[in-house]
């Protein structure tokens, strides 16, 4: 065999190595790859019917939930539609699973008895449709009867009191006659026949209205025990109407009388349809609880159902484990196989044919350029064996060329690799815009509902509140509490949600000032006692003397906190007593609520200051409050913790750090007495008839004149005139034909001198900053309580017409700067001081809130410049003082800004 044989047959045989190694891989690879297409194309249609599962029962329940609340057959025909539509898709999906070979036998079962309820459910909802109706019809029959009855016998009353004064007069008229025996006689009549059926006439009048009183005590109830009640004395009524009737002496008028009379007593099947609506009520309400505890089977089921698709997922990866496996064992073993070939072919084929023959004729060469003519010359080779190390030599570079195209290769699926990482940015670059968007619809949905809420709380709150400083009777003054009291109760967990809305987007302001710990402790005692005596508790409370007189806190915080933890004791406390703790501890501030209540299992502590958490849903609340003030504690660097145990009570505790501070800053003007309210007018503008009666009986109370206008329009107009009175307007934010910040920018330019007082229910978001930007000098959250009113109309309208102690302004900067600048050019620069710098004093207060130093100093420092150039002297060197100390007091600010702006206004405009 020839060298070129020889080598051709190693070529050959390594080649048939390395394609045998890579046919081996290619079957392995494509085994798996077969198996992953299989696995694929029976998972993905499993897994989305499974979700589709999950959507439709999803329908169905909120189907299932919505058909309860319809109030027409069209909507309940719409439900029915929606329900049967998602039952014919839930059969469908579940015979595909089942031709997939899962068990769906059991949901099927679930599914037959969800709709045959949800059927029966809205049989249900018709029947009490039809009742409804039906109770409506004699219920408006029956109410048209008693206001008629009411007009009529309003007549009659009216009838008898013109016969009463005609007979007295006759009686006046036989007096100067001296006639007297017509005087007796007249008088007589008087006693017995005109007064008595005046007596008749006014009694038939009042249980008329004591009728039409209780039918609408009727709609309202949903109680069989008061149901039964009200048509007891429904009925009581009824007899009494019939016989005073009987007296009226009209005959046109009694004829009119007794057919009303007639539908009066048509009462009972009113009563009858009412109680057949609360007990189709009642079932409806178990309907749904029943509904809500098959889904919860069917849930259960479906659950079962997605986990048989996971198992089976799970095999089908496990089959693509194996085969992996196994292709990568093959593709060991045939490495080692044909390691072991190429090194016997190396030795046997090229060693001993080639390598070594050229090794002996290079010896030989190499002897014979030695001088060794005589040395033995191998077997001579021929150029064909040359031609074939050239042919191997190039080989070698077509070897080189096909590395260097895999580089290319290799590269091209990296850049391949980088656009798919790319695209994977650009989707959570989206993910993330979606989520802002999600976020902002959530705080204008905050927004919206915190002024839809706001705004029926303060007609509540506000009438609740006059209604409590009348005197009644015990009876209705016990009823106006439990509506004022509910009414806060509303207010609060509406707090409570925006309080926790406003800590979850980071926006927690800490404003520490000077606080006496004692005090806050005795006010929250005093505030808290009377709830605790209502439920017979005792409530104690341990001071510990060695606490400074004053501390650095933020004392609305803490007094949020100490609150709502006393509050907490008390509610879930029956017996016993409930002690308020304030000790020093170390350099903390510790304050304590312990109580003998239920306490809280151990199963529940490790959740206890989750978000929506209840110990139990008898008590009520919201599951926000311990939350809150866990919340608030962290960020003043404080620590709350509790201990407990169940049925023996529990202990919570908040440690503040301990920071002494010197005399507490009081504010610098005391709510006025009522009286010195008196004579001052006042300009209401707002479009909600509710909010105008409770604003203004309110501002009646503190002997405050008030005119109501609806309108951006009317405002206008009331206050065109030079002359027209008022000491301070009152804007709504949300007119109906202007916004209240564009009408408050039109009348700073109308009226320049009225202060203008934002009233809105709207309080997130930056809405009172906005108010100060448009001229508003103050801002007034609905509900309006009256203390609060009373304490605002301190500050800005009780220094309207004071003179004040101490002369804020630069009397000789100003008239110089008057004489060389002019007077309308002042009072232009003071309008852009308002636009301008209110929004900086807000951000002042915030910054330091927030401790930014820098920024207290370059805002106090711009501020400083700005109000020495209006000749504001008082407040320049204020705010000079902020800008070296970094210390201010919000209160003292807002009373020098307002006291300086009115100042410059009245010495701009001494009229």
């Amino acid at each position: 065999m020839s060298l070129t044989h020889r080598l051709w047959l190693a070529f050959v045989l390594m080649a048939i190595l390395s394609l045998t190694s890579a046919l081996i891989g290619w079957a392995g690879f494509r085994h798996i790859k077969q198996i992953e297409q299989q696995s694929t194309l029976n998972l993905l249609p499993t897994m989305k019917t499974a979700l589709q599962l999950n959507e439709a029962g999803a329908y169905i329940l909120f189907s299932g939930q919505a058909l309860n609340e319809v109030t027409s057959e069209d909507e309940r025909q719409a439900q029915g539609k929606i329900l049967t539509t998602q039952s014919i898709r839930i059969r469908s999906l579940l015979s595909q699973l089942q031709d997939s070979g899962f068990d769906t036998s059991k949901i099927q079962q679930q599914e037959q008895l969800l709709s045959q309820h949800l059927s029966e459910q809205g049989q249900l909802v018709e029947q009490r449709l039809t009742v409804s109706r039906e109770f409506s019809q004699i219920h408006d029959r029956i109410a048209s009867a008693a206001n008629q009855m009411t007009v009529l016998t309003k007549s009659q009353v009216n009838n008898a009191s013109t016969a009463v004064s005609a007979n007295i007069a006759t009686m006046y008229d036989d007096i100067e006659k001296n006639n007297r025996q017509a005087v007796e006689t007249s008088l007589d009549r008087l006693v017995e026949v005109d007064l008595d059926h005046q007596s008749r006439m006014t009694e038939l009048h009042e249980q008329s209205l004591n009728v039409a009183n209780l039918l609408a005590q009727i709609v309202s109830t949903s109680s069989d025990d008061m149901l039964a009640d009200i048509e007891k004395q429904f009925g009581q009524l009824v007899i009494i109407v019939k016989r005073r009737v009987e007296f009226v002496e009209d005959p046109h008028r009694r004829s009119l009388l007794l057919p009303l009379v007639s539908e009066l007593e048509a009462y009972r099947a009113l009563f009858q349809h009412k109680r057949d609506s609360i007990e189709l009520q009642q079932r409806l309400s178990f309907s749904g609880q029943y509904s809500l505890l098959l889904f919860s089977q069917f849930n259960s089921e479906l659950d079962a159902l997605v986990r048989q698709v996971n198992a089976r997922s799970q095999q089908d990866l496990e089959k693509i484990s194996i085969a992996r496996n196994t292709s990568q064992n093959l593709l060991i073993i045939m490495s080692i196989i044909s390691l072991v070939a190429l090194l016997f072919i190396l030795w046997r084929i090229v060693w001993r044919s080639v390598a070594r023959p050229l090794t002996m004729q290079i010896e030989a060469l190499q002897r014979i350029l030695d001088g060794d003519l005589q040395t033995p010359l191998p077997q001579t080779i021929s150029a064909s064996e040359l031609k074939t190390i050239g042919y191997l030599v190039e080989r070698f570079r077509t070897n080189t060329l096909s590395l260097h195209h895999q580089q290319r290769y290799l590269e091209m699926l990296v850049a391949q690799r980088t656009e798919e990482l790319n695209d994977l940015v650009r989707q959570h670059t989206l993910a993330r815009q979606d989520a802002e968007l999600a976020n902002k619809a959530k705080s204008t949905f905050l927004a919206t509902m915190s002024h839809e809420i706001r705004t029926p709380l303060n007609g509540i709150l506000g009438t609740a509140e006059l209604l409590l400083l009348k005197p009644l009777p015990d009876e209705d003054r016990m009823a106006i509490e439990v509506i004022n009291d509910s009414g806060e109760s509303l207010l609060s967990i509406l707090n409570d949600i925006l309080d926790y809305s406003s800590i979850e987007a980071g926006r927690i302001a800490i404003l520490p000032t000077s606080v006496a710990p004692d005090e806050l402790i005795q006010q929250a005692y005093q505030l808290m006692s009377s709830a605790a005596h209502k439920k017979g508790l005792t409530l104690n409370v341990e001071q510990d003397p060695a606490l400074p007189e004053y501390l650095q806190v933020d004392r609305q915080r803490v007094w949020q906190i100490v609150c709502n933890l006393v509050g907490n004791a008390i509610k879930f406390t029956d017996s016993g007593s409930v002690t308020l703790s304030s000790l020093k501890v170390a350099e903390s501030w510790q304050i304590s609520v312990s109580d003998t209540g239920i306490g809280i299992p151990a199963d529940r502590q490790k959740t206890l200051f989750q978000p929506f958490t209840q110990l139990t849903h008898r008590r009520g609340g919201t599951g926000l409050g311990l939350t809150i003030c866990q919340r608030l504690s962290q960020a003043m660097n404080a620590r709350l913790s509790f201990e407990s145990q169940a049925g023996k009570g529990s202990r919570f505790t908040v440690s503040i750090p301990l920071k002494s501070a010197g005399l507490a800053c009081l504010p610098d003007a005391a709510p006025q007495p009522v009286e010195q309210f008196s004579g001052y007018h006042l300009l209401l503008i707002e479009d909600n008839l509710i909010n105008q009666k409770v604003t203004t009986a309110l501002l009646n109370q503190l002997k405050v004149q008030v005119t109501v206008v609806s309108t951006g329009r009317e405002a206008i107009e009331r206050l065109s005139a030079s002359d027209h009175g008022f000491d301070m307007a009152l804007v709504d934010l949300d007119l109906p034909d202007i916004d209240g910040c564009e009408l408050a920018n039109r009348l700073k330019i109308q009226v320049p001198d009225l202060p203008l007082t934002a009233f809105s229910a709207h309080i997130l978001g930056n809405i009172p900053e906005h108010c100060y930007q448009s001229g508003f000098v103050g801002f007034l959250s609905k509900p309006l309580r009256l203390k609060a009113l009373t304490e605002y109309l301190s500050i800005h309208l009780g220094r309207s017409r004071v003179i004040q102690p101490v002369d804020l302004l630069d009397r000789k900067q100003l008239n110089d700067d008057i004489r060389l600048f002019g007077q309308s050019q002042i009072s232009q620069w003071l309008v852009l001081f308002r636009e301008n710098n209110l929004p900086l004093i807000e951000r002042l207060k915030s910054a330091y809130q927030a401790g930014e130093v820098e920024t207290i100093r370059s805002v106090s420092h711009q501020l400083k410049s700005s109000s020495g150039s209006l000749s504001m002297s008082t407040l320049s060197h204020y705010f000079g003082d902020i800008e070296k100390t970094y210390q201010l007091d919000v209160l003292k600010l807002d009373a020098l800004v307002s006291d300086s702006l009115y100042s410059l206004g009245q010495a701009l405009n001494p009229e």
